[in-house]
């Protein structure tokens, strides 16, 4: 009788732990997540004031009414593919797309189509994109850090921005899932609800980014 109720103790802690192990591990994953949404809504409103005082400014120096609104169209176009890229429903992945969008609107003011897009002023929108970059960097993705070390790794990123620029003025986007199924197949690649997290995504990402 004594060795039955040791027993039945034993396996009652063992279950009891088990549980609080859970417990203390969801709880920590959904404190991580807040955080990095919460870093992640800071930066897009860093990011649209930032837009919005380097088009301005240029708005103000320029004396050409075509450069004018091609500024106003930047401010328009390039807030709400921002605005789209963050409010994804997983934090992470909304932080790893909105990396890529940056990552190509630079891109796009360096090499692509708009490099000459505010003529002599392209050079500030240039600056302020790579300015975005390395916020990004700074204020988010510091924070996920490790977990997806290759998201980080600009080589990967930039290789998906070359094959994948944005080739309109209004800021259209292909799809970003096959990035992410980049990302899987890496073995680099640490995070382990990644995919269970892009598949989760993966409805949001293809109405934000069409697939064509």
């Amino acid at each position: 009788m004594t060795k039955r109720l040791l027993l039945f103790l034993l396996i009652s802690f063992s279950v009891l732990c088990s549980a609080q192990n859970e417990t203390e591990g969801v709880a920590e994953a959904s404190k991580y997540s807040v955080e990095v949404r919460q870093r992640l809504n800071h930066f897009f409103y860093f990011f649209v004031s930032s837009i919005e005082q380097t088009a301005d400014s240029i708005v103000l120096a320029s004396n050409d009414h075509h450069i004018d609104e091609y500024a106003v169209h930047w401010k328009i176009y390039a807030v709400s593919a921002a605005q789209r890229s963050s409010f994804l429903r997983d934090s992470v992945i909304s932080s790893i797309d909105m990396r890529v969008f940056l990552n190509q609107m630079t891109y796009y003011f360096k090499s692509g189509i708009g490099k000459d897009r505010f003529e002599e002023f392209t050079p500030a929108a240039l600056a302020c994109s790579k300015m975005l970059e390395r916020e990004m960097k700074n204020q988010v993705m510091s924070l996920i850090g490790e977990t997806i070390n290759i998201a980080e790794k600009s080589t990967l990123v930039e290789l998906y921005v070359s094959e994948h620029p944005m080739r309109d003025h209004y800021f259209t986007r292909e799809s970003t899932v096959p990035f992410f199924e980049s990302l899987l197949k890496h073995d680099q690649v640490k995070l382990k609800k990644l995919a269970d997290n892009i598949s989760e995504n993966i409805y949001d990402m293809s109405d934000i980014c069409p697939i064509d």
